[in-house]
C-alpha cells in the first residue's frame, strides 16, 4: 500500500495545519513530518496486516510550534469479502492530560525526593496493613536492608506485634488500625517498634489516613526514634521523683509557683494539713487555694506579697493558714523568689512552718507577765534584777 488518505475531516486537518486543505489523495508521509512518518510507519503496516494499534505521538503545535501530544489508533478495515482494505486513522489531541500528567509526574518526583530524604521514618499500608511504600529512613531505622524486605508485608505483624514489656499487641488495639477504621489522625508517643534484629526502637508516631473519593484505602505511618528523648525523659522523672521524695518528707509546708502566681507543686506536709488532693490547688492562684481564701483580707495580703517577691524581695511574715475543719494554724511564712540565669524571677518557692506551741508559749508567758506586773501594783512591790556579773541592780517602776 501506498499508505495514501481515502478522506480527512477538518479536525484530523487542523492538528497538522489550519490552514491545510484537503489532504486526500496524499500519502502518511508528506503530511507527518520525517519523525512522526518514521514511528507511523511500522505502526501502519502492522494495521494494514489486521493488527490494531495505538500509540501517542509527539508533533510541534502548527500555530504556536510548543510540543503536542496525539493519540492515534489505527484499526484494520476488512472489506466486504473480509480482505484487508485499509485502515482507520484516529488522532486525538491529548495535550492537556499529557502536560497535566508530567505535572503530576514531576510532583510526586518532588516528593518521593523529599520522603527519601526527610530523618522520619515513612511507609504506607493498605485496607489490610500490608506496605505499600517505604522511604530510606524507614529501612535504615528498622534495621532492614532493602524495601523489598518492607513492601508487600503485614507491617503490623512484622514491626508492631508486641507492646516494649513483651505483651501482645493485637491489631484491633493497634492505634495505626484505629486511623484506618475511624478516618481520623493518630498520634502515640510512649510505644516501640521491632526492629530486623529482634531489638526495639521507642518511636513517636503519626497515622495519617489515605482518603480518595471519600474513602479510606490506607494511611501513611510517619515516625521517629524516640530512644534518646524517652530517655531524657525517665532520668528528668527519676529526678523530679527524687525531689518530690525529699519535698514530702520535709516537716513543713513547701510548694512551687509560677511568676504569676500559679501554684504548680506541693509537698505532702500541705496538702494533709487541709486534707485536700493535688487536683484540688494544683494549676490555681496560690491565693485562691484553701489554705488562704477564707477571707478577703488574707487573699489581698498574699497577692501583695507574691508582687514583692517578683520584684526580688525576700518575704517572711507570721501568718494564719486555713487547716482541716476551717481553723486556723499560724505558720512562719517564707515566699523566696528563684532567679534565671538572666536575673527574671523564675519561680516563687514559698514555704512555711507550724510556730502554734511557740505562739502559745509566748501568749502564755505574756499573760503571766501581765498577772505578775497587776499583783506588784496591787501590793505596792517592785521588783529588780541583780546582775551578777557587772554587780548592777535594775528595779521596776
Amino acid at each position: 500500500s501506498d499508505l495514501r488518505y481515502q478522506f480527512a475531516n477538518r479536525e484530523y486537518r487542523a492538528q497538522f495545519d489550519p490552514d491545510a486543505g484537503d489532504i486526500v489523495g496524499q500519502s502518511a508521509s508528506e503530511v507527518l513530518t520525517p519523525e512522526a512518518f518514521a514511528l507511523a510507519e511500522p505502526k501502519l503496516a502492522a494495521a494494514l496486516e489486521g493488527k490494531s494499534q495505538c500509540y501517542e505521538l509527539e508533533l510541534p503545535d502548527p500555530v504556536s510550534g510548543a510540543p503536542s501530544f496525539k493519540e492515534v489508533n489505527y484499526l484494520p478495515d476488512f472489506n466486504a469479502k473480509g480482505d484487508i482494505a485499509g485502515c482507520f486513522v484516529m488522532a486525538t489531541d491529548v495535550t492537556e492530560r499529557r502536560l497535566a500528567a508530567q505535572i503530576v509526574e514531576s510532583r510526586e518526583r518532588e516528593l518521593s525526593s523529599l520522603i527519601s530524604s526527610t530523618a522520619e521514618g515513612i511507609y504506607g499500608i493498605d485496607l489490610e496493613g500490608v506496605c505499600t511504600f517505604a522511604n530510606e529512613a524507614c529501612i535504615r531505622l528498622l534495621g532492614f536492608e532493602d524495601v523489598s524486605q518492607l513492601v508487600g508485608r503485614q507491617m503490623h505483624e512484622l514491626i508492631h506485634h508486641h507492646l516494649n514489656d513483651g505483651r501482645r499487641y493485637d491489631n484491633e488495639d493497634c492505634a495505626i488500625y484505629r486511623a484506618l477504621r475511624k478516618g481520623r489522625e493518630v498520634h502515640v508517643d510512649d510505644e516501640v517498634f521491632w526492629r530486623a534484629d529482634g531489638s526495639q526502637l521507642e518511636v513517636e508516631y503519626w497515622s495519617y489516613p489515605q482518603v480518595v473519593d471519600g474513602q479510606v484505602v490506607g494511611c501513611v505511618v510517619t515516625f521517629l526514634d524516640s530512644t534518646e528523648r524517652r530517655s531524657w525523659e525517665r532520668e528528668l522523672e527519676e529526678r523530679e521523683g527524687h525531689l518530690r521524695r525529699v519535698i514530702d518528707n520535709m516537716l513543713g509546708l513547701v510548694g512551687v509557683l509560677t511568676p504569676d502566681g500559679t501554684l504548680v507543686e506541693v509537698n505532702e506536709a500541705a496538702l494533709r494539713i487541709g486534707a485536700l488532693a493535688r487536683e484540688d490547688v494544683i494549676g490555681r492562684p496560690f491565693w485562691d487555694c484553701y489554705w488562704w481564701n477564707y477571707d478577703d483580707v488574707s487573699v489581698a495580703r498574699l497577692r501583695g506579697w507574691v508582687e514583692r517577691a517578683l520584684n526580688g524581695e525576700l518575704i517572711r511574715e507570721d501568718v494564719p493558714v486555713r487547716i482541716v475543719d476551717g481553723e486556723l494554724m499560724e505558720i512562719d511564712f517564707q515566699l523566696v523568689p528563684v532567679h534565671d540565669a538572666d536575673g527574671k524571677v523564675e519561680y516563687l518557692v514559698p514555704s512555711g512552718l507550724d510556730i502554734s506551741d511557740r505562739k502559745r508559749t509566748e501568749e502564755l508567758a505574756a499573760a503571766r507577765e501581765r498577772q505578775l506586773n497587776l499583783a506588784l501594783e496591787a501590793g505596792k512591790m517592785g521588783a529588780f534584777e541583780w546582775d551578777l556579773v557587772h554587780g548592777r541592780v535594775a528595779w521596776s517602776d
